[in-house]
């Protein structure tokens, strides 16, 4: 089972907003956790930069409120 650490974050960036998780070394820019309760069938219309799915509970996508 993994664990995910939440960290602070940037002061513009709020996870619950996006439905994403981001890892205890994260930094601004890095790729952010989709959160498990995003079915994989919505993500990309929540998330039009795509996902990377390293397990199908651990999706990683692109941070969200960049350009």
């Amino acid at each position: 089972m993994v664990a995910i650490k939440l960290c602070a974050l940037a002061p513009n960036f709020s996870t619950g907003f996006y439905k994403v998780a981001t890892p205890a070394n994260w930094n601004n820019g890095d790729d952010c956790v989709v959160v498990p309760a995003v079915a994989t069938a919505d993500i990309l219309g929540i998330f039009p930069k795509g996902y990377k799915e390293i397990k199908p509970y651990l999706r990683m996508t692109p941070q969200p409120n960049l350009e």
